[in-house]
């Protein structure tokens, strides 16, 4: 736009500025900002445009742009034979000119000229002549290429463009598609959240960074609940683009000038252009025509720029990949079967190739019985097994088409279950829940024991995840006969887990029997008695509780064995033990990013990846499920708001905590921990005891030890902090008991560093500092050093290691504290610019996160006037008014370092 104003303002420059770019790439917005831009200015602006037809639309006349009453818009009613009579062109050329030379820097802005005849282009040359030397411009928006225009009318418009620019007059400028980080403004701006990567991504290649099409997707991702925000964010969660006829209103609104054959054509080679050299022969069948006619609305798509052909027809692409999305979306449903058939049967018959399975998967899934239900079936079940765990989304959606197609009941109830599966993978528990229940209310008697078991377990970890916290509560309590066609114990404990009732649930597993080793009933059964038992420090080794003497229970690579080595890494991250996780993925040949979120944002905390974990934090606030959560949830919260407190998050902090909590999740006590770090961090220390005993007596109701070795260890610090030595050595004797109990590294670590800072002891501090490298978790580590110097037990010149690993991390508040203790122990802290740069913005973090003077003054230990005082300086350093203009330069990083 600034470069545009440039050459409008040169009184040398050429007088015709022609914008061009494809369709939807915004030149009409840009003609629209720039009248209101310039005329904001004090340019006089006036508007026009060419329909199909080749008629005028004037927008806006000059009586009331230009200020002149009496004055009547120039244009002529007709400028018929001005291509081939010069003077009528130069005529009507000098009755349009006449109102912008007369006013001082005036601009005509003509839009869709793609759509002038010949006459108006001969007009459009005068013009330029007409104009040439004198202030006024002429900006022409072109659509390139155009849908309508003969070749004969585009091959006069190069040529008269030719003759301008030959002469100087033109001056030519291309619109480009948004770059990535243009769209992720547009998205900031639309949705006013900040949108994560993955969705500026999933737009920018669906769209081509076309405006019209940058729109449509928001539109449709965001009504379709697609996009879903959490904590200022905007995140993609996953799910088919809708298919609603009446969506994608600004291309199909841009495709329909196509006109009806054209529209129709580009409609069906929006489901036929993968299959190559075989599409104009199936497009002729689709649209009832002569291959030849076929060809021709294939080159009318192509030279409108909709479709490109590569290779001489052996390929077919729609250059911008949401156009076909939504075409395909304006298909009625037996257009939609009509098009799948004719692609379904070419395949089969060896007349038509395509090497995307699931291309081949969705036409036979679109043409239901107008193709063989037998092979349909049979195909669609086998590519949904084979991607049963890779894409649950897609092997749903071929589950659904193959019921359809099931010969008997029992072979519909079977296709069901598996459809119930993939639900579940997908976390589709809407839809999981009602397969699952239509399944066990409906069709019982055609599953085996073993499949009404999973379905049983199917429904209720959806009723868990949809939040029917009642209708676990019911499976909870209920306690079935042997004639009894409800939930197993199994289910029944597995109901108590997901309440937080684990001593229950251990009680109910150890007195459970009757499944087959061989059985997931069975199976499962062993895994969460044993979770149970090491959770409540009955069992004092974890690590082989997923393996049998055979090395595995469970085939690798299925559903089920995915999902319980996820549940194994849950439960040794939840006790800081990152090397068995780390372990476990290495053994089952998983990396971390196949884990669940929250799984994969515990584990990158414990990593020390503290950006990378926040933002999956935030993710999985947004991500179903919605509601309830897995095991993982609370401790992937404790640890992600761990870090946010440490980097002066502290609202954050507290937002994610509170919508963990709401959801139901197991294992809140955890919450109870991370709540009190946020009290601590606001200079808090009682309501922070208070908290920290409240976790430890909701784990005591709980029957649980997990969480307990942190909360000891917080308490021993309190206590140590107000003086309190007695209430440490109880604090001593308590994490002791808890790390003789369950064993961990962590409990370990934090049993020696509450024994070193408690008794003074050397040798525990030692062995704390070494098993702390060990372990390595920096952000673990950089604590240890810390409090052990504090307490006296610590060489402090180890403090520029802790607040080399906390910068690492952008722990700047911890950071802040640490200076404290720094230059107790004079010890030089480096990069006084950088320090002063990260107070001033810490400062800026705490008051954009709503504190009040007074909170930000007990977070910094500092007093309240010093507060004031930085915060007027920084108001005046950056220029920013108000607490709110703060807040917004820090969300979107438009703060002034």
């Amino acid at each position: 736009m600034h470069a545009l104003r440039e050459v409008i303002g040169r009184r040398d420059g050429p007088p015709l500025i022609v914008v061009t770019g494809p369709t939807g790439v915004g030149r009409t917005s840009l003609l629209a900002a720039l009248r209101e831009e310039l005329a904001a200015s004090g340019w006089h602006t006036a508007t026009m445009r060419f329909d199909p037809a080749s008629a005028v639309l004037p927008e806006s006349s000059p009586s009331r742009v230009f200020g002149c009453p009496t004055s009547s818009w120039p244009v002529p009613v007709t400028v018929t034979g001005a291509y081939d009579d010069p003077a009528i062109a130069a005529g009507a050329a000098v009755a349009l000119a006449a109102p912008l030379r007369t006013a001082d820097r005036a601009v005509l802005l003509i839009d869709d000229v793609q759509w002038m005849d010949r006459d108006f282009m001969a007009v459009l040359e005068q013009l330029a002549h007409t104009l040439a030397g004198s202030t006024a411009k002429c900006v022409c928006a072109v659509r390139v290429p155009a849908p309508g225009p003969t070749d004969e009318l585009a091959t006069t418009g190069r040529t008269i463009l030719r003759r301008l620019r030959g002469a100087g007059l033109v001056h030519d400028v291309r619109l480009r598609g948004l770059r990535d980080d243009e769209i992720a403004g547009e998205l900031a701006r639309t949705l006013r959240h900040i949108p994560d990567p993955a969705l500026v991504s999933h737009i920018a290649t669906s769209s081509r960074g076309l405006r019209a099409a940058v729109h449509d997707a928001v539109e449709e991702l965001e009504q379709s609940g697609t996009i879903r925000f959490a904590s200022g964010h905007a995140y993609l969660t996953g799910g088919d683009w809708p298919t609603g006829a009446t969506r994608y209103r600004r291309l199909n609104a841009v495709m329909l000038e196509l006109g009806p054959d054209d529209w129709s054509a580009a409609k069906a080679v929006a489901v036929l252009h993968p299959l190559g050299t075989a599409v104009p022969r199936l497009l002729a069948k689709a649209l009832a025509c002569p291959e030849v006619e076929a060809e021709e609305r294939l080159v009318r798509l192509c030279r409108a720029g909709v479709l490109h052909r590569g290779r001489r027809g052996a390929s077919w692409r729609f250059p911008v990949p949401l156009v076909a999305i939504a075409l395909r979306a304006s298909l009625g449903p037996y257009e939609r079967q009509h098009l799948a058939a004719i692609a379904v049967t070419a395949l089969w018959s060896g007349t038509a190739y395509c090497d995307d399975p699931h291309y081949r998967a969705d036409r036979i899934a679109e043409a239901g019985r107008l193709v063989d239900p037998r092979r349909s079936r049979t195909e669609l079940l086998a590519h949904a097994k084979a991607t049963m765990t890779d894409d649950p989304g897609a092997a749903g959606r071929w589950l659904r088409a193959a019921a359809e197609n099931a010969e008997n009941l029992a072979q519909y109830a079977s296709i069901l279950l598996d459809r119930a599966i993939a639900c579940y993978l997908a976390a589709d528990s809407e839809g999981c829940l009602r397969v699952s229940t239509s399944l066990l209310e409906q069709y019982p008697e055609y599953l085996p024991a073993e499949a009404i078991h999973r379905a049983h377990l199917l429904r209720l970890l959806s009723q868990h995840a949809v939040g029917d916290s009642e209708a676990v509560r019911t499976i909870a309590e209920r306690r079935r006969t042997p004639s009894d066609e409800g939930p197993d114990p199994v289910s029944a404990a597995t109901a108590l887990v997901l309440l937080d009732r684990w001593d229950e649930a251990r009680e109910l597993l150890a007195t459970t029997t009757g499944h087959r080793r061989a059985e997931s009933g069975a199976l499962l059964r062993d895994y969460l008695l044993a979770v149970c038992e090491f959770w409540t420090g009955r069992r004092r080794d974890f690590t082989h509780s997923l393996y049998d003497d055979e090395g595995g229970p469970y085939p690798p690579h299925t559903w089920w064995w995915s999902r319980m080595v996820n549940a194994h890494t849950t439960v040794l991250l939840t006790v800081g033990n990152l090397s068995g996780a780390e372990k476990t993925l290495a053994c089952a040949n998983l990396s971390g990013d196949q884990l669940d979120p929250s799984e994969q944002a515990h584990l990158a905390a414990l990593r020390g990846h503290a950006d990378v974990a926040v933002a999956l934090g935030r993710q999985c606030l947004a991500t179903p499920p919605l509601h309830g959560g897995g095991l993982g949830r609370a401790p992937m919260a404790q640890a992600v708001a761990t870090l946010l407190v440490s980097r002066g998050r502290i609202t954050d902090a507290g937002e994610l905590l509170a919508n963990v909590r709401s959801a139901g999740t197991p294992l809140a006590h955890l919450l109870d921990y991370a709540e009190a770090l946020v009290d601590h961090a606001l200079g808090k220390p009682d309501e922070a005891t208070r908290r920290l005993r409240r976790a430890l007596s909701g784990g005591r109701e709980r029957g649980l030890l997990v969480g307990a070795d942190l909360c000891w260890s917080q308490l021993a610090e309190l206590a140590l902090e107000r003086g309190d030595r007695e209430e440490a050595g109880r604090c001593l004797t308590e994490i002791e008991r808890v790390a003789t109990a369950m064993p961990t590294g962590r409990a370990a670590t934090h049993a020696l560093l509450v024994r070193a800072t408690v008794n003074g002891d050397q040798e525990a501090a030692a062995a704390c500092l070494r098993l702390g490298r060990e372990r390595g978790q920096p952000f673990e580590l950089a604590t240890v050093i810390t409090r052990l110097v504090r307490h006296g037990v610590g060489d402090p010149k180890r403090l520029s290691e802790a607040y080399d690993l906390f910068g690492k991390l952008g722990a700047t508040l911890e950071r802040a504290w640490l200076r404290n203790l720094m230059r107790e122990h004079e010890i030089p802290v480096p990069g006084r610019r950088q320090t002063v740069a990260e107070n001033e913005r810490l400062l800026g973090r705490l008051v954009a996160e709503g504190l009040s003077n007074k909170q930000v003054a007990r977070t910094l230990r500092t007093s309240t006037k010093s507060v004031e005082g930085k915060l007027s300086r920084l108001f005046t350093r950056t220029g920013l008014t108000s607490r709110i203009e703060l807040a917004k330069a820090l969300l979107t990083e438009g703060y002034p370092d």
